[in-house]
């Protein structure tokens, strides 16, 4: 039953969104979509305002590689926090 639960969770998954930094300096934003396999990459400079940008379609054997490695790590750590709540 829970192997079922990581699965779906694992397969529900179409990206990745993620953000830090901010107040006192720089931020860094990353998206990468599963489906379109396209990698955007920004730096927020918040004293210039001058901002990077970068975007490309990442390789299939390189995705594959990264949400084997990557994602499925991220799917257990949540299920494991979903179930250290329900306890």
């Amino acid at each position: 039953m829970e192997q079922e639960a990581l699965d779906r969770a694992y397969n529900e998954i179409k990206g990745i969104e993620a953000y830090v930094g901010g107040h006192f300096g720089d931020s860094y934003e990353i998206e990468i979509d599963f489906e379109s396999r396209l990698l955007v990459w920004k730096r927020l400079d918040s004293y210039s305002g001058k901002d990077d940008y970068y975007e490309k379609t990442l390789r299939k054997d390189t995705l594959t590689g990264f949400i084997e490695s990557t994602v499925l790590l991220a799917v257990r750590i949540a299920f494991w926090q979903r179930m250290a709540k329900k306890a």
